[in-house]
């Protein structure tokens, strides 16, 4: 069984604090392509997950799950 990265927690963390992603790309800097990445659940840097974490406030499992693939 392959696992593959999930950002649901973070689309479920902006919800809760009613951030559109317009403004959590102009509060980071992470830029447009990376934030739809991230919304369509592919890879993106570590570094960007740091940077979503500190802005948020929180740790990294809280914005990223690994899921079983659905090939």
């Amino acid at each position: 069984m392959s696992l593959v990265q999930s950002y649901k927690p973070f689309r479920i963390r902006m919800a809760e604090r009613n951030l559109s992603r317009k403004e959590v790309e102009e509060a980071t800097g992470i830029n447009r392509n990376t934030m739809s990445r991230l919304y369509n659940d592919k890879a993106v840097s570590i570094e960007t997950l740091a940077v979503i974490c500190d802005y948020l406030g929180c740790r990294i499992e809280d914005v990223v799950e690994f899921v079983p693939a659905t090939d």
